[in-house]
């Protein structure tokens, strides 16, 4: 038993450092969310609370080692009332203004806390404590007091209701929270599941609590909520600024034909005050300037409008807008068109425009389908959690949490890589080994392949390349990746990495179903949608961003295809000088 105080001590310690860290982290960024300086209070309090555990098992005093358990439980007093404030402040209540409220919730704590301290006055606090050597460690056997019992059961009356706040979340939040509430959820079963056999007394003593150990895992994925919190706070901002500053009207109609929300280019086009065009119908803007707009159904359609002595003619495009399936309205954009005849730039421009619109509406539509799938398989999933009392069950459920959870990631992964390309007009070009490219990536991707129970063949020259190690090494990555997602379980990919004339060729084939020869031309297209077959399991920019990599390197990007015998996909790319 002493081996395993050893190891959970180990954890614990380093558990003092790690929530100090994320102390710091909550500090440092106090002003970009109201719950991030809660957060760095509670995460100081884990920190102090695990500290003090350590000192209880290994300080010789007994003196010591009691004031470092009172110093413990008064942590554990603060956390039970920082945990439910950092929740009701997610969900937007304000410290500020209800003060007197938050306050109260201090009350209990504030009397275990003065009980616990005065102890040896009354004894409502510990009725006994005493210490019992297990090898090199010390543990603490408690007879607890009716304050004790009160701190208890506040704490975890506190604990039920972040436990209800999370559910809630859940249930009733977008997409963009759900794995927020989830990971709140999962904190707060966490700490109720760890904390049950020392509040029932029900523990063997030889073995270490792992209640300290539970609060740093707790603090961690309550930090990573508040972290993606922070970030996704940020999309309303984003959108509602793009709204206002796009130079085309935007308007957006309720299903009444009511105007409910408008940027100031539709004020100006209307020639009203801004705001003033909100609950307004279309057929009653003044000067009928949008009356128009009423009598058209189909989604594109030009109209004149006159303003200043002549008309001006409006590219109109309606997009519906749904929830959960249900059309709530539709939105409007007004593209003026008037000098498309005289001015051939602005033209190619607005087709340009237009081609972006509708790669972002097939943007919008992809994503929220792949997104929607692995979110609503985790809901399933809670559900069931939440209900059977099967522990192995319940295990498999929050496993099947976890690997949806990977899966948005990597979804966001590829956005986000796909976006960095994009931004880019130059890469750093040095030479590079084509082994440093190729051969770390079996690691990388070893959980795949092993799950998936692929042969990975991997035969590289050497040879050297100009190109930017990391963009190739990703662009391989994504090559092997959606061999392995696309071929049987059981199936062989090889890597063949060599050099012909002045190029070094990357081939990445395997020997799945194939690729029918009506989508052989648009497998590298952004977004696009294979066959059942071959449906992608995130954000359908794999092969894009292999594409993408390879013009960066004024390289090229091919496949072949056989169905029912495999594919081949190659990379071809510019020598570099022999070292």
């Amino acid at each position: 038993m002493s081996d395993l105080y050893a190891i959970v001590y180990t954890f614990t310690l380093a558990g003092v450092f790690f929530s100090t860290g994320l102390a710091y982290f909550g500090w440092r960024h106090r002003h970009d969310a109201p719950m991030m300086g809660t957060y760095a209070l509670l995460s100081a309090g884990t920190a102090l609370a695990s500290l003090m555990y350590c000192v209880v098992w290994s300080t010789p005093s007994t003196e010591l080692a009691f004031i470092a358990t009172r110093v413990r439980f008064t942590s554990h007093a603060f956390i039970a009332v920082l945990f439910p404030v950092i929740v009701l402040q997610i969900d937007g209540v304000s410290i500020r203004k209800h003060r007197w409220w938050f306050g109260m919730l201090a009350v209990v704590p504030v009397i275990a806390i003065t009980a616990l301290w005065t102890n040896d006055r009354h004894e409502l606090f510990f009725r006994a404590w005493e210490r019992l050597p297990i090898g090199a460690y010390m543990t603490e056997i408690i007879e607890h007091g009716p304050a004790w019992h009160l701190h208890a059961g506040y704490s975890y009356a506190m604990t039920l209701l972040v436990l209800v706040f999370s559910v809630r979340g859940l249930l009733r939040s977008d997409e963009t929270r759900t794995i927020e509430h989830t990971l709140m959820l999962v904190t707060t079963l966490t700490l109720i599941v760890f904390n049950i056999p020392g509040s029932i007394s029900y523990s063997d003593y030889r073995i270490p609590m792992l209640v300290p150990v539970s609060f740093v895992v707790a603090d961690a994925f309550v930090g990573y909520a508040l972290y993606r919190h922070v970030v996704s706070s940020l999309v309303p901002m984003a959108l509602d600024a793009a709204f206002n500053s796009m130079e085309d009207p935007l308007l957006v109609i309720n299903r009444d034909e009511r105007i409910t929300a408008a940027n100031p280019a539709a004020h100006r086009l209307a020639g009203v005050e801004r705001d003033t065009l909100i609950g307004v119908k279309l057929r009653d803007v003044p000067g009928n300037v949008f009356a128009q707009l009423a009598q058209h159904n189909e989604p594109t359609f030009e109209i004149e409008i006159p303003r200043a002595g002549y008309p001006i003619t409006f590219d109109v495009r309606i997009s519906p807008i749904t929830v959960s399936g249900r059309s709530q309205g539709t939105l409007m954009v007004l593209r003026d068109i008037t000098q498309r005849a005289v001015a051939s730039q602005r033209s190619m421009e607005l087709r340009l425009e237009q081609e972006k619109v509708r790669m972002l509406e097939r943007f919008i539509g992809d994503t929220s389908h792949d997104l929607r799938t692995p979110l609503t398989i985790m809901d399933t999933a809670l559900y069931i959690a939440e209900r059977t009392t099967d522990p192995a069950k319940r295990s498999e459920k929050f496993a099947e949490v976890s690997v949806q959870i990977h899966r948005v990631n990597r979804i966001i992964e590829s956005l986000q890589l796909m976006t960095r390309l994009d931004a880019m007009q130059t890469i750093r070009m040095s030479s590079i080994s084509l082994q440093s490219a190729v051969e770390p990536l079996p690691d990388e991707l070893a959980g795949l392949i092993q799950a998936r129970g692929h042969t990975l063949i991997v035969d590289c020259d050497h040879a050297y390349i100009k190109a930017d190690l990391e963009l190739v090494r990703s662009a391989v990555h994504q090559l092997i990746e959606n061999a392995a997602q696309y071929t049987p379980n059981g199936g062989t990919i090889r890597v063949l990495a060599s050099v012909v004339g002045e190029s070094a060729v990357i081939a990445v084939s395997d020997n799945g179903a194939g690729i029918p020869p009506d989508e052989l031309p648009h497998v590298f297209d952004r977004f696009s949608k294979a066959s059942p077959a071959r449906s992608s399991i995130g954000a359908g920019l794999g092969l894009a961003i292999v594409r993408k990599i390879a013009e960066l390197h004024h390289g090229l990007v091919d496949v072949s295809s056989e169905q029912g015998k495999g594919s081949t996909f190659l990379l071809l790319l510019l020598r570099g000088p022999a070292r």
